[in-house]
């Protein structure tokens, strides 16, 4: 049961608006995180979070790294550990990875780096 209800939070949570400190999704990569927890691999994860909405959304020049799209990127660090994951039942979860940012890209150029402020 709390499988389902860290899947069902989790895509709840790519829609949820509410402050971050009272949320339990605290930002996409948490959100993405979570997934990760669940066992669903890492390239489906990053397909969940990138191409599949801009598809959806029919915007064609997001979510790929085609030439003529738009070169914005987050270059995203596996952390490995063990990170507790909280649904929006109050349920927790523990993984043993979470996303963190390493970089951004921004119109193919490196725009922050973590470490570099």
């Amino acid at each position: 049961m709390k499988t389902i209800a860290f899947f069902v939070a989790a895509l709840m949570c790519l829609c949820n608006t509410a402050p971050a400190q009272t949320a339990p999704a605290y930002d996409l990569l948490i959100t993405m995180s979570k997934f990760l927890a669940l066992g669903v691999t890492l390239p489906e994860v990053v397909r969940m979070a990138t191409i599949n909405p801009a598809r959806a959304a029919r915007l064609t020049d997001r979510g790929t790294f085609r030439v003529g799209a738009l070169g914005d990127a987050s270059v995203l660090h596996v952390a490995r550990g063990e990170f507790e994951y909280v649904d929006s039942q109050g349920e927790v979860m523990t993984g043993p990875e979470r996303l963190d940012c390493a970089a951004i890209v921004l119109g193919g150029r490196v725009w922050h780096e973590q470490g570099n402020d």
